[in-house]
């Protein structure tokens, strides 16, 4: 119950911080915003990219590459993980299914990374990209926010029943 208690208590703040950033996204200031990566731990994304990327063995590069980043987002992609977890493991009709719920969350993760890959094998560059996103923070962090508070009110209720 405490484990739920907390969770709930910090997907609600982190709901609270994704409404936040949809008014200083519609604002257009996207620096500003309280969920994003620290200023330092995109650089070091970057610099870790920058270095795998200029080897001859691309293959393993990119796979050490990739475990590097995810280490360094794991701070950004926890805060839904982790309330994902404990949502399908409390509930017992699920617990048989978990792995296959599992799944389908890591294969939604990863969907976002596919299309990207997809437009720039299509000529998108990263410009173009950027401001796409750019253009659509706030409607991301609407989601955000409610996929926040829906997790949090769930675990809210779970904890006190």
């Amino acid at each position: 119950r405490w484990v739920y208690g907390f969770t709930a208590l910090l997907c609600i703040a982190l709901a609270v911080f994704s409404f936040r950033d949809v008014k200083k996204a519609r604002e257009g200031k996207l620096k500003d915003m309280s969920l994003n990566l620290p200023e330092g731990l995109r650089k070091r994304i970057n610099a870790v990219i920058r270095k795998g990327r200029g080897t001859n063995r691309y293959v393993i590069s990119a796979f050490f590459t990739g475990l590097a980043i995810s280490l360094l987002e794991l701070a950004c992609t926890g805060q839904v993980y982790l309330p994902t977890i404990i949502f399908v493991s409390s509930m017992p009709e699920l617990r048989l299914r978990a792995i296959f719920y599992l799944i389908i969350y890591n294969l939604l993760f990863i969907l976002p990374l596919i299309i990207v890959f997809i437009l720039a094998y299509y000529g998108t560059t990263s410009k173009e990209l950027t401001r796409f996103l750019q253009k659509r923070a706030a409607t991301v962090k609407i989601g955000l926010g409610v996929l926040f508070s829906a997790l949090g009110i769930w675990l809210l209720v779970t904890a006190i029943s």
